[in-house]
């Protein structure tokens, strides 16, 4: 990863390169590359919109046989953070190799009442076509602690969890 380079003062790109082999004494040989490019632009005050592209590369080498796969991946998100009551994101996520659109999800955090705030996470998928996950917390803030109360509806549970801040 390198420093980002500020295309304007509210806009910056950075970059992000990656390679490793991986050597089994089977004989398996395992190349692994990407790159990923990262940009950010701060519209309004507490609005910002980011972008991410990223294409890896696996490639396996037995005796003179190369195969592989190569993939590629376009994000974008879009960030609310008006006050410290109100926060969330969209983001959508897009195969430019297969020209399909994946998955999109969408966060909200509202402060309630004092040490109180509500969450919520949603996961679409496009493939399926259907909403994969929905997830609604009730959260509050105690000292070092956090109470949450959560309904999940992949696994259709409702779970209380008591966690370090």
């Amino acid at each position: 990863s390198v420093e980002p380079v500020f295309i304007q003062k509210s806009f910056y790109l950075d970059f992000s390169v990656a390679l490793e082999q991986f050597v089994e004494k089977a004989g398996r040989n395992f190349t692994s590359g990407g790159i990923i490019i990262h940009g950010k632009k701060y519209l309004f005050s507490g609005i910002s919109f980011e972008s991410f592209y990223s294409v890896q590369s696996r490639r396996k080498t037995q005796a003179w046989l190369i195969e592989g796969t190569t993939s590629h991946d376009l994000s974008s998100v879009l960030r609310i953070n008006p006050s410290n009551n109100l926060n969330g994101w969209v983001s959508f996520s897009y195969d430019p190799k297969n020209s399909q659109w994946r998955q999109s999800f969408a966060d909200l955090s509202i402060a309630i009442i004092k040490n109180w705030k509500f969450h919520s996470l949603l996961n679409y998928d496009f493939i399926l076509r259907k909403i994969n996950n929905v997830d609604l917390y009730l959260i509050r803030e105690a000292g070092r602690f956090e109470l949450r109360f959560i309904w999940r509806s992949l696994s259709r549970q409702f779970v209380v969890e008591l966690v370090p801040r």
